[in-house]
C-alpha cells in the first residue's frame, strides 16, 4: 500500500515549508454505527497499525533514531487499546446499543531528525 504513495509523496504538496506553523486537522472519522460496522471501522484501523509496527520492527535499524524498545512499546499499547475497543464494542452489541464514533488526525510538517 506504502508503494502507491510514494510517487506523490516524493514532492512537496504544500506552500508552507518545513519548520513553519502547519498544522492540519482532518476529520477521519465521524457518525454512528453499529457493533458490526463500529468492529470493522476501529478494529481494522488499530489492526493496521499494529502490522505496520511490526513491519517496522523487522526493518528497523538504530541509526535511525528508533529504538525497538520504542516500537515494542507502541506495539503494546495498540494492542490494549484494541482489547478495550473489543470490549466496548461488545458491550454496545450486548446492550443494543449503537456508537458515536469521532476521530481527528492532526499534522504537522516537523524538521527532519
Amino acid at each position: 500500500m506504502i508503494k502507491n504513495y510514494k510517487k506523490w509523496l516524493s514532492k512537496p504538496t504544500s506552500k508552507n515549508e518545513i519548520g513553519t506553523q502547519y498544522l492540519e486537522e482532518i476529520q477521519l472519522i465521524e457518525g454512528t454505527f453499529n457493533s458490526i460496522e463500529a468492529a470493522d471501522v476501529l478494529l481494522s484501523l488499530v489492526t493496521y497499525k499494529i502490522k505496520f509496527h511490526n513491519l517496522q520492527l523487522l526493518s528497523l535499524d538504530e541509526k535511525n533514531g528508533v529504538s525497538k524498545e520504542q516500537s515494542e512499546r507502541r506495539i503494546a499499547e495498540l494492542k490494549e487499546a484494541k482489547n478495550r475497543i473489543t470490549q466496548i464494542i461488545m458491550d454496545a452489541r450486548n446492550s443494543g446499543t449503537s456508537l458515536e464514533i469521532k476521530s481527528n488526525i492532526n499534522i504537522k510538517m516537523v524538521p527532519p531528525k
